[in-house]
């Protein structure tokens, strides 16, 4: 975020990194407004009622956006404004028109510039321009900071498989996680639960960008019990584990890998984000009613003879594994 004052003088930052191939806007936050020598202040407080003999002028400013791109330093190419409909040079009307370049005016002496789909030819040098409306010239009335495109290397992949757990039984899921970028950026992994009943996916758990464990909402008692991990196994390697799984844990569980940068005010911004393929896991429900029975009386044979004993089990509509055991005089065999 860019914030510039009454003159369009630059007031936060110097550049700004994205990337290119998401939808990561790119922010330019611009705000002006009539001054004198004697009636200055930042562009970062809060509006508030002004001074006694503070007189607005001119309460809505004009912007204007353009770029001087890497390759060709020398020549300006208007983007847009907040006026001129006509103001975009052709390589920006279709973008404009299409809405992947906007202005917002968010009050009448402040403007923000978005831009969505970074393309890597949008590297360069931006510059906030608001004509001068005063008569005489009381400062600087543009002001430029640097834009840095790279190439989007991020990527998250997983194998999934559909698993079948019983209730109470463990799961582990693992995803691979990397980025190849030059740059000094830092990434975040959390896990997700998509489930019929929910409309929103739930985070489970995440490594934050500053390698701490945070639980998603509703799952931080089981975490603080042990039953939830997250742990990076290998390099790339992120690894979920849930034990004493519930009918809740039903759905599908995926990883989404973020990566972030720290913009020279030292805010974090997350430049792109990616989903790895989603598992699929059915919770198969313990029956609470579920009851055995067998002939209680003893049974006589004689060696050589076929033995016949019948097993009933009530109180469930699935699937079972059943299995019996023989208790000779000597101790158990299975």
């Amino acid at each position: 975020m860019i914030s510039f004052n009454r003159d369009c003088t630059r007031a936060v930052a110097d550049a700004i990194i994205s990337w290119t191939g998401l939808r990561v806007p790119l922010h330019l936050h611009t705000e002006s407004r009539d001054e004198s020598a004697l009636e200055r202040h930042s562009a970062a407080l809060p509006e508030r009622t002004p001074p006694l003999g503070w007189v607005q002028r001119f309460p809505q400013q004009t912007f204007e956006f353009s770029v001087r791109r890497l390759d060709s330093p020398q020549q300006e190419i208007k983007i847009i404004s907040t006026e001129k409909s006509n103001f975009p040079y052709v390589v920006y009307q279709r973008r404009v028109l299409n809405g992947d370049i906007k202005i917002q005016r968010l009050t009448g002496s402040s403007a923000l510039l978005e831009i969505d789909n970074l393309l890597e030819g949008d590297g360069g040098e931006y510059e906030c321009h608001t004509p001068n409306t005063d008569g005489p010239y009381l400062g600087s009335y543009s002001a430029t900071t640097v834009l840095h495109v790279i190439q989007d290397t991020l990527s998250a992949s997983a194998s999934p498989t559909g698993l079948r757990r019983a209730e109470g039984e463990s799961v582990a899921l693992e995803c691979e996680v990397s980025s190849q970028t030059f740059q000094h950026t830092h990434l975040s992994v959390t896990w997700f639960l998509q489930s019929d009943e929910a409309s929103q996916p739930r985070p489970i758990i995440s490594l934050t960008r500053d390698f701490t464990l945070s639980p998603g909402d509703g799952f931080e008692g089981r975490y603080r019990a042990g039953f939830i991990s997250l742990d990076k196994v290998q390099e790339t390697t992120y690894r979920l584990s849930i034990s004493q799984l519930q009918l809740t844990d039903q759905g599908s569980l995926y990883c989404q890998a973020s990566e972030w940068i720290q913009d020279p005010d030292r805010s974090w911004y997350r430049i792109a984000f990616k989903n790895a393929e989603a598992f699929t896991l059915q919770i198969q429900p313990i029956e609470r009613n579920l009851a055995v029975s067998a002939p209680s009386s003893t049974t006589k044979a004689n060696e050589g003879d076929v033995l016949r004993v019948t097993c009933s089990v009530s109180g469930t509509s699935g699937q079972l594994s059943v299995s019996w055991q023989h208790r000779p005089e000597q101790g158990l065999l299975r």
